[in-house]
C-alpha cells in the first residue's frame, strides 16, 4: 500500500509541473489584449476618432492594422512626440506636427474635402497593414485630411 501511494504522489507531481509548464509556455507566446492574434497593432479611424490601444506596446518592429469603419476617407499620420495629440502646433492648414516632434510617416494633406479618394487615403471599409520600427516613447497617430485633426481625430500610442 505505501509504495502504491508513494507512486501516485509522484506522478501527481509531474503531473502538476507539467502543467505548470505549459501554462507557462502558454501565457508568454499571448499577445497583450490591445493586439490582434496575429501580433498587429490594431488602428480604427471613423468620424472623428482614431482607435488605438489603450495599454503600451512593445518597442521595436510593429505591423500596424489601420482600419477605415467610417464614412468617409481617412489617413494616418504618426509623430513621436510628448506632446498631448490634441495639442500639436497648428498652421493655417491644421496641425503642424513636425514642430512637436519626429513625423515617422505621413503627411498633412491640404486638399479641400471633395477631392477625397486620393491616393494613399483608406476609403470607406478598407484596411492596410504597415510596418514600422518604433523606439520607446510616445506617439500621436492623427488623421492628416484637411478639417480632420480639428475636429478631434487623433489619438495617443505607448510604447515600451
Amino acid at each position: 500500500m505505501r509504495r502504491r501511494l508513494a507512486l501516485t504522489g509522484t506522478t501527481a507531481l509531474v503531473v502538476a509541473f507539467a502543467t505548470a509548464t505549459v501554462l507557462v509556455v502558454s501565457a508568454g507566446s499571448t499577445p497583450p489584449a490591445d493586439v490582434n492574434r496575429d501580433g498587429s497593432v490594431p488602428i480604427t479611424l471613423t468620424e472623428w476618432e482614431i482607435e488605438a490601444p489603450a495599454q503600451p506596446i512593445p518597442a521595436g518592429r510593429v505591423v500596424l492594422d489601420e482600419r477605415n469603419d467610417g464614412l468617409v476617407d481617412h489617413d494616418l499620420l504618426l509623430v513621436k512626440t510628448d506632446v498631448d495629440p490634441a495639442d500639436l502646433p497648428r498652421g493655417l492648414s491644421g496641425p503642424v506636427p513636425a514642430a512637436a516632434g519626429k513625423v515617422v510617416f505621413g503627411e498633412i494633406h491640404d486638399h479641400a474635402h471633395a477631392l477625397d479618394q486620393a491616393e494613399g487615403h483608406l476609403r470607406p471599409g478598407e484596411s492596410r497593414k504597415r510596418e514600422v520600427t518604433l523606439a520607446p516613447g510616445n506617439y500621436a497617430l492623427i488623421c492628416p485630411l484637411r478639417g480632420h485633426y480639428a475636429n478631434g481625430q487623433s489619438a495617443r500610442l505607448v510604447v515600451e
